[in-house]
């Protein structure tokens, strides 16, 4: 049987459907353009390059749009400015709440037993008990020659 071979590279007859979904700057719900030294810099190595490739993706855009196939392009788009912006999450928090098992079920999907809990909180316990200690094993070290 002889092999398939694709000559328009998937931008006919929905090679790339997948793909065209993430060409659109608006589908894009948790990413935003953040306007930071990153991006300038992206900006400025996209605007002004040796292989003009601002000019390139729009000259790109122009042919598609004669030949009638898909004219959304990544780049023509800003896809390349999209960050991550996580929002501020300011909670509220308590060795009370913690140790009631309060805080066992956030940012996982298997949430921990409240008598872990508990023993978590006891090895925190512990390690604040340790480093007020620090102080004193630091002087008992020099006391000692160390």
């Amino acid at each position: 049987m002889p092999r398939k071979t694709i000559r328009n590279h998937g931008t006919q007859g929905g090679e790339q459907s997948n793909t065209e979904f993430y060409k659109k700057l608006e589908n894009y719900k948790t990413l935003t353009i953040v306007d930071d030294a990153l991006n300038q810099s992206i900006k400025e190595l996209y605007d002004n390059n040796i292989w003009g490739l601002k000019t390139k993706f729009e000259n790109l855009k122009t042919y598609y749009e004669q030949i009638g196939i898909s004219e959304y392009i990544s780049w023509n788009e800003n896809i390349q400015y999209l960050d991550f912006t996580p929002p501020l999450a300011i909670r509220q928090t308590s060795l009370q709440a913690f140790k009631a098992g309060n805080y066992r079920a956030i940012n996982t999907d298997k949430p921990n037993s409240i008598i872990t809990e508990k023993n978590i909180l006891t090895d925190y316990h512990f390690s604040l008990t340790i480093l007020n200690l620090s102080k004193f094993i630091k002087i008992t070290m020099i006391s000692l020659g160390y």
